[in-house]
């Protein structure tokens, strides 16, 4: 089995045997709220997506293709690498929770009006 994070997120492994990766808690992890966490998801498929935070959960694409919906943290690192889609989501401070670069990239399920953009 082959770890790909630390102690203070959540346990990243990939089961072969299964044929997909398994996210366990670690010691010190606990998952905030779903409903607290951006989601977004890189229908495009750019190679990387700036957002505004730091913590979030990453859909892969739009449903009914979405992967399992991951939990990532980037903790002190400026970048992470989703273990599903290899979308690599840079942390830019100046953009809102709901801003990404390249655009049409945040997951509103209910909202009415298109999410916000910002040219990278």
């Amino acid at each position: 089995m082959l770890q790909t994070s630390r102690l203070t997120e959540p346990i990243v492994t990939w089961e072969p045997e299964l044929g997909q990766f398994v996210v366990e808690p670690s010691e010190g992890w606990h998952q905030p709220s779903p409903s607290r966490l951006p989601l977004f998801f890189n229908e495009i498929g750019a190679s990387r997506i700036a957002i505004g935070v730091t913590a979030f959960e990453c859909m892969g694409v739009l449903p009914p293709h979405d992967h399992p919906h991951v939990y990532l943290n980037m903790t002190e690192q400026a970048e992470i690498l989703c273990p599903y889609c290899s979308t690599l989501y840079v942390y830019k401070p100046g953009l809102r929770r709901d801003q990404t670069a390249p655009g049409d990239c945040f997951w509103r399920q209910q909202a009415t009006a298109p999410a916000a953009t910002v040219d990278a």
